[in-house]
């Protein structure tokens, strides 16, 4: 049967009915899912549509590091154009981005993975003051992820206009005209990001943050004013403004200032000596923290971080320019500090210069981890993957704004990425006297290659289009055929069978790696045996892709079979606070509270399995011309319809 899209306009047609619209699918003729534990059969249908709706408009607002900003993206890319959490992402997009300074060894272009802070785990989460300086906890790869979070909601939603988006900061003097000159809607907050500037070996820098912003004066004047704050500080905070006639010109004037702790927003003036005339002029600041400390009292410049002025962009450092400039930076780090530039392959560098002696970063016994608590130093599958992905993003923002140059150097470098990873992860196992080829998860500093079965590698990189048809169809086979291991000896059949609605996120027990959180049993915590509903995801989308639209349904019924216990993935830690820490609490996997994480954690890549689903039977994808769909259906079905699906800015 055809396919029959119907598309409402932008614009022009209004999106029907009274509230936001929720996604509906229909499958004929139906089917059923059967509930376990009681044998109940319940609609396939109204499971999907279900599962769809719940995914795409839960929404935990936790949009600022790194794959969580990717993940709340995705989940949402599908949504109703008039739903707030479009909104949210946008704001959240644009605020995120700036956070992009010096790394700790004073490379510019690092997007600081924790707010004012370029360390996971920094501000005492997983690392703690005063000792955490030494430890390399930097996460490289947030840079591509944040480019394929822009590079995503732009596909999405069709919002060119954020790539234009860019930086005032709020700026006024004493001349005789409304004032401020700059920053007039200024409601967010810059910040100086002195962190980054304390060198992993513990030299002194040679280059700290700075902020600064271009003004036009139509009057003359003699002091100039800008309007700073400080947040999350026991004690006052310091710096130094300057004013000049440019943003690399001498300091005509400065002098230090002083902001008392727990002080709210004040005008920080400087004034002149002299009058001047009219004409463009610069003004910045500078943190006196930057280079001495790593913990510190943070130091912002009240800023619209969407401005729509007639004024050049505020400066950052030695960056100034718009959202997409932002991205290019991001992309331009990866490429001259990642490795790439070297071996088109994204990694931690063993770089003797700023190696520091006690640093073991990619080895056992480890304090530098990954989000996925694998692994902080040398090559590591899954921060490498992102580059990878990121090329592609680049290529395809490139195409949509018809710069036809750019997007072909990104492809390029994207082929010279994708040989570059499956010439060093990819390999064969012999495991219990099967073989199987994978992904291999990491090869440390010493050469040494650290396997430990990693199934989500392995679908990422399958989904992001880094492994071949051949190879994606390898990792299923292993998946589908493997073996996984808690103690090490004992092998057991059948992977699916800790969690059903997922693969665990390791197959072989992995005890020694994780240093920061602590050694945890197998099946106790996410990285070590656990799961996470974004594995699901993964695996559908490779499944409709490389294998067929009927081995995806097989697998999304097992999805479905889950779905239908009454907890509808909501149930689990959050309703009980062990000691404080609300979410966080490991338990056996027979406990309510074992560690599966569905729609209830505060990790948004969870509802990425909600338009998984849609991406699965669709075949929906974008790249640089827009939406591309190659719908598939299962041989169970004569046919299907999906209602109500987002797409740039109008309902499908």
């Amino acid at each position: 049967k055809p396919l029959e899209l119907e598309v409402l306009p932008r614009g022009k047609v209004t999106v029907p009915g009274d509230g936001i619209e929720q996604p509906r699918v229909e499958m004929k003729p139906d089917f059923a899912v059967t509930y376990e534990p009681t044998e109940k059969p319940t609609s396939g249908t109204a499971q999907i549509s279900d599962l769809i709706r719940m995914g795409i408009y839960w929404a935990p607002r936790v949009t600022a590091p790194g794959e969580w900003g990717l993940g709340a993206v995705e989940t949402h890319s599908l949504d109703d154009p008039r739903a707030v959490y479009l909104e949210y992402i946008r704001h959240d997009l644009i605020y995120g981005t700036s956070f992009i300074a010096y790394d700790r060894f004073e490379h510019f272009g690092y997007r600081f993975q924790w707010g004012r802070y370029p360390d996971y785990g920094a501000g005492g989460l997983l690392n703690v003051p005063p000792e955490n300086a030494p430890y390399d906890m930097r996460f490289l790869h947030l840079n591509a992820t944040w480019i394929l979070a822009l590079a995503t909601y732009v596909q999405a939603t069709g919002d060119l206009s954020i790539l234009d988006s860019k930086h005032a900061y709020w700026v006024g003097t004493d001349g005789e005209e409304p004032q401020p000159l700059v920053g007039k809607k200024a409601e967010g907050r810059a910040y100086l990001l002195p962190a980054g500037d304390v060198r992993l070996d513990k030299k002194a820098p040679e280059k700290v943050h700075t902020l600064g912003q271009s003004f036009k004066a139509e009057k003359s004047f003699k002091r100039v004013e800008v309007r700073l704050g400080t947040e999350g500080t026991k004690e006052d905070a310091s710096g130094r403004i300057w004013f000049s006639k440019s943003p690399d010109g001498d300091p005509i004037a400065e002098r230090d200032f002083t902001l008392p702790k727990g002080s709210p927003i004040q005008t920080v003036s400087l004034e002149l000596e002299e009058t001047f005339e009219p004409g463009m002029y610069f003004v910045g600041i500078q943190d006196h923290d930057s280079g001495k400390r790593y913990f510190g009292p943070g130091i912002y410049w009240v800023a619209d971080l969407d401005s729509k002025e007639d004024a050049p962009p505020a400066m950052s450092g030695p960056f100034q320019g718009d959202l997409h400039d932002r991205m290019k930076l991001l992309f331009d780090y990866l490429y001259e500090h990642t490795g790439v530039k070297r071996e088109n392959l994204s990694h931690y560098q063993d770089d003797r210069e700023y190696n520091v002696p006690q640093q073991k970063s990619g080895r056992v016994d480890s304090m530098q981890n990954s989000f996925w608590e694998c692994l902080g130093g040398g090559y590591d599958a899954f921060a490498a993957l992102w580059y990878n992905a990121a090329c592609t993003a680049m290529a395809d923002i490139a195409t949509r704004l018809g710069d036809t140059e750019d997007a072909k150097r990104y492809q390029d470098l994207r082929v010279l990425a994708d040989d570059a990873y499956n010439q060093k992860f990819w390999t064969t196992v012999e495991e219990n006297e099967k073989t199987f080829s994978r992904y291999t998860g990491a090869i440390d500093w010493d050469g040494k290659s650290w396997d430990f079965g990693f199934t989500y590698y392995n679908l990422e990189a399958a989904d992001r289009g880094i492994a071949s048809p051949t190879q994606a169809r390898d990792i299923l086979w292993w998946l589908d055929r493997g073996q996984w291991t808690r103690d090490n000896q004992t092998w057991n059949d059948h992977i699916y069978s800790i969690w059903d609605i997922a693969a665990p996120f390791n197959t072989i027990n992995n005890e020694t790696w994780i240093g920061i959180t602590g050694t945890l049993p197998y099946m106790h915590v996410l990285t070590n045996g656990g799961t996470r509903m974004d594995i699901a995801a993964r695996d559908l989308t490779v499944r409709a892709k490389y294998l067929s639209i009927d081995n995806m349904h097989e697998r999304m019924k097992r999805v479905l079979g889950r779905f239908s216990s009454p907890d509808r993935l909501t149930g689990g830690r959050t309703y009980d606070d062990p000691g404080g820490r609300g979410r966080w609490h490991f338990g056996t996997p027979n406990e309510d509270r074992a560690d599966i994480e569905g729609f209830r954690e505060i990790f948004p890549q969870n509802g990425v399995l909600a338009t998984a689903i849609v991406r699965a039977y669709l075949g929906w994808e974008y790249d640089g011309e827009g939406l591309k769909l190659r719908p598939r259906v299962p041989s169970d079905f004569s046919e299907y319809t999906f209602e109500d699906i987002g797409y740039s800015g109008a309902l499908l």
